[in-house]
């Protein structure tokens, strides 16, 4: 659990240091939408927190079914509010920029990589929940696995490439904005491979209940 939230931590934070051969205005915008997403954030992460605790009372009762509920319910309900925070900051985008910063330089910035920090919280915060039921399941190992392959691999890794060199004559580098791509793109696929182990551990969980239940 631990050396999971240190990978996603790094992969973040270390986008800061990246980019800063781009310009100290590419910095500021950057860390404008890096500190909004943060503040966002702590809505799911305290969400994550409150669904751990609830599932794994569940677990350690046997009731997997009110296990699964637990998860698949945190998971909606931070989804939803992910979404109307993103829309709430979308629409409210000039603003917010504008309360960061007067300079007109680091609001372009920043105004280019908020459209991707709105849609990153949805998958993140959908993320965040699925892992941290998966801990109320005591599963944490093959999550870490997937942190690692995803946001360093393609998140960290894909996000330097695609900021510094692009994709040969198909699109050119992208600067903070590939960060912010890639970053995306590596929360998704996490999303989805902790997702489908979080639906194979509730099934296997439950089924093996049955059984018992049905054994003579």
């Amino acid at each position: 659990m631990g050396f999971s939230g240190f990978v996603e931590t790094t992969s973040f934070t270390l986008i800061a240091v990246f980019v800063a051969r781009l310009g100290a205005e590419v910095v500021a915008g950057h860390r404008v939408i890096a500190n909004l997403h943060a503040l966002m954030f702590m809505m799911p992460l305290s969400l994550g927190i409150a669904t751990l605790v609830l599932v794994g009372h569940s677990a350690g009762a046997r009731d997997w079914s009110r296990a699964r509920a637990t998860a698949l319910t945190g998971m909606a309900v931070a989804s939803a509010l992910a979404v109307l925070f993103g829309l709430a900051v979308w629409f409210g985008r000039e603003t917010i920029v504008a309360t960061y910063s007067p300079d007109p330089a680091v609001q372009t910035i920043a105004l280019g990589l908020i459209g991707y920090s709105a849609v990153f919280l949805v998958f993140d915060a959908a993320h965040t929940l699925a892992s941290f039921s998966l801990r109320g399941f005591k599963v944490s190992f093959i999550p870490m696995l997937i942190h690692v392959v995803s946001f360093w691999g393609v998140g960290l890794a894909g996000g330097w490439w695609l900021a510094f060199r692009g994709i040969g004559t198909w699109l050119a580098p992208m600067g903070a904005a590939g960060f912010w791509l890639m970053a995306l793109l590596a929360t998704a696929l996490a999303l989805a491979l902790v997702g489908w182990l979080l639906v194979r551990v509730t099934r296997r969980h439950i089924e093996e209940a049955r059984a018992t239940e049905t054994a003579p």
